[in-house]
């Protein structure tokens, strides 16, 4: 069974160098590592060409597209029986990849989600909490389970996106190759938004398919300044200046293939795009959506302290719900009171779950990276989930050691000064 790792990226060489340095660590003959380089500007290409493995396969779309498209073509490109998508940002965990392997190969599922780890990369001057990875006790070593339709569709439809770990994935996650054919539209696309994750996530749920989860780590998600996604709703997007949104607004506007919603600043108003787009393109089975809900998330998620985003992004949430004719459901809604119970929410799980998890610094070799994420990732978690699956000794346990593996490590570094990445 031949897996495909696909990594976007553009302009992003010194990321991808590591990035993909993850992917070429897997013991493994029988994948590929599909790199599908959006017309980088920068050295992408000597950094792959001085890779000398027959595993990865590059590939180049020579003029500037969407990262729909580019995602797209990167699809297309592989020819795995599973596929795999990360950013050039992230990372994929070598020894935890063959439990990976086994899951699929002894279940054939369309699809497996699972909890990544996050990592933020120790950019100077860049976020809280850099260069260290936080392991929660929930999200380690858990068994494979199914994810029944009840709760994928409950999940998308009241827009419980917390839970999007019962959501099929295949960014940061896999799905089939045979699966992945059967949810094309009518022109072949696979990908039908410009949020290609979520649209693909979203149209595995409508079609509804044998949908696995584990509450394991086998991907990192890296968080750093040159996220496409992440730059796009976090900068202003109309400014030609903050050339990370402006650009991925410019792509956006001359892929053929449109969102029926805008582009705006907020994280909640693109997720609900993905939905409504979804629908546009796939109108059959048809989907009972509880707008109350998705609008309340929107609202919940406007940027604070910019008054003028604010309102443009409510004007926007106001003139969907005119439009499908569900003014009465956003009326229902109290603002300041679901802001404050977002918040609230938020803060009762962030206490909840703090005693419960551990934090582990990613420095090796006085070097901080993706790559050494993976690697101390790895270091903690061994090979205990394959004693875990197979009974032979308890999640109580296994957890204990991979905290106390991480206390080591942490005394091994000998300080606690992080050493910067050179962005």
């Amino acid at each position: 069974m031949l897996i495909s790792i696909i990594i976007p990226s553009r302009d992003r060489a010194l990321y991808l160098k590591y990035s993909v340095q993850t992917a070429l660590s897997i013991q493994d003959n029988n994948i590929e590592i599909i790199i599908s380089d959006n017309a980088s500007t920068d050295h992408t290409r000597e950094v792959i060409r001085g890779i000398d493995d027959t595993r990865l396969k590059y590939f180049n779309t020579n003029k500037r597209v969407s990262m729909r498209a580019n995602f797209e073509n990167a699809l297309k490109a592989s020819s795995g029986d599973y596929v795999i998508f990360f950013g050039d940002d992230d990372g994929i965990l070598p020894l935890q990849f063959k439990f990976l392997r086994n899951i699929l190969e002894k279940h054939k599922p369309d699809a497996l989600s699972w909890d990544f780890l996050t990592y933020t990369w120790p950019i100077k001057d860049y976020a809280k909490k850099k260069g260290s990875l936080r392991f929660e006790h929930r999200k380690i070593y858990g068994n494979v389970l199914k994810s029944t339709k009840k709760i994928y569709l409950d999940t998308l439809l009241n827009a419980e996106l917390g839970r999007q770990n019962y959501l099929p994935r295949i960014y940061h996650g896999c799905m089939s190759r045979k699966f992945l054919d059967k949810l094309v539209n009518n022109e072949g696309l696979y990908f039908c938004s410009r949020s290609p994750d979520l649209h693909m996530s979203f149209r595995a749920a409508q079609h509804g398919g044998n949908f696995l989860r584990i509450n394991h780590p086998f991907t990192i998600n890296g968080i750093s300044p040159a996220s496409t996604g992440g730059g796009a709703r976090s900068l202003d997007i109309n400014n030609k200046a903050l050339s990370k949104s402006f650009e991925y607004k410019a792509e956006t506007e001359t892929d053929p293939v449109k969102d029926v919603l805008p582009l705006t600043k907020s994280m909640g108003f693109g997720f609900l795009s993905a939905l409504e787009t979804l629908k546009h393109h796939f109108p059959n089975p048809p989907l009972q959506v509880n707008y109350k809900k998705w609008y309340a998330f929107c609202l919940s998620t406007i940027p604070k302290g910019d008054t003028k985003i604010a309102t443009e992004i409510i004007n926007c949430i106001r003139l969907h719900a005119k439009n499908t004719a569900t003014e009465r459901e956003l009326n229902r809604i109290n603002p300041r009171y679901i802001y404050i119970k977002h918040k609230f929410l938020k803060f009762i799980s962030k206490i909840r779950h703090y005693p419960f998890s551990f934090r582990v610094i990613t420095q090796l070799n006085m070097q901080n990276n993706i790559l050494t994420a993976v690697k101390a990732a790895d270091i903690i978690l061994k090979q205990d989930l394959k004693n875990i699956i197979e009974e032979k000794t308890s999640y109580k346990i296994s957890v204990k050691n991979a905290k106390k593996r991480g206390k080591n490590l942490n005394k091994q570094l000998n300080t606690n000064k992080i050493v910067y990445f050179e962005n």
